[in-house]
């Protein structure tokens, strides 16, 4: 496991464990404000696992909403009766259009899953054989236990 790494509380950036002093602002190394406390400015962590199954709920209904974004403009176009009148007449005249809202909610949804699937899937592989994504932390004073 790495070392924790230190980060400047006024820069953010990522200063050297044994240095007193940020060596890109100058700013001196605070200390922690009580015993078995610190900030949360000098925190660093990486996502090493995404949970798949929690992804593709998210893409999910992520995309779903998109989908019915997309089918209340589709449904707009053929209840306006634009699309009618470019396409012949009664090719859209009588379309469920409930049914079409839905199943572009549906598609859009599937499509958002597997794109959830494949990416936490894609995710967790590489970050298992290279290390995840690091991510830093800035905030108030964090309690440790």
């Amino acid at each position: 496991m790495a070392p924790r790494a230190d980060f400047c509380a006024s820069c953010g950036k990522e200063m050297f464990p044994e240095g007193d002093f940020c060596t890109f602002c100058g700013q001196k190394r605070p200390f922690a404000a009580q015993a078995g406390q610190r900030t949360a400015g000098d925190r660093a962590l990486e996502i090493r696992r995404i949970g798949v199954w929690s992804l593709v709920k998210f893409s999910f209904m992520m995309y779903a909403l998109f989908g019915i974004v997309i089918g209340i403009f589709i449904v707009g176009v053929g209840l306006s009766g634009v699309a009618a009148q470019h396409l012949g007449g009664g090719v859209l005249h009588g379309m469920p259009w409930a049914a079409i809202l839905f199943a572009s909610f549906l598609i859009h949804g599937m499509v958002g899953a597997i794109v959830g699937l494949s990416v936490g899937s894609l995710y967790n592989l590489l970050a298992w054989g290279v290390g995840g994504v690091r991510i830093t932390l800035k905030g108030s004073v964090i309690e440790t236990k």
